[in-house]
């Protein structure tokens, strides 16, 4: 049996209700400054120096309580080093819409990714 369809939707017509999923809210991928190369509910990245970026969702998060991911890889030096991604306070706590995410190597410096991915996963407002 085969089922197709284009649109499911609930009794009242609206969106369906999944239960025990979870799915990315917000994601990204950029350059490690503004430009977004493919993004869902972020509006922008604010650059505040070299590996310290703030992000702004679109559509706010139910609370500055959800989770966020990330990853950066940069090419200096030929060689294709992974840094390691902290959430920082130093700039602002993570609020319901932005929250900074600062990249570093193991030597502690803040270092400019020529790849970021970022995401965040919990409950929209």
């Amino acid at each position: 049996m085969t089922l197709k369809v284009d649109v499911v939707e609930n009794t009242s017509g609206g969106p369906v209700t999944l239960t025990d999923q979870v799915a990315a809210k917000m994601w990204s991928a950029s350059n490690g400054d503004t430009t977004i190369y493919a993004s869902f509910n972020l509006s922008s990245i604010t650059d505040n120096g070299s590996g310290d970026n703030t992000y702004t969702l679109t559509s706010s998060m139910s609370s500055a309580y959800y989770s966020i991911y990330a990853m950066g890889r940069s090419d200096d030096n030929a060689t294709g080093r992974m840094a390691a991604p902290c959430l920082t306070s130093q700039r602002a706590v993570p609020t319901s819409s932005v929250y900074n995410i600062a990249f570093h190597y193991s030597n502690t410096d803040l270092r400019e990714c020529d790849h970021e991915t970022t995401g965040v996963i919990g409950d929209l407002a």
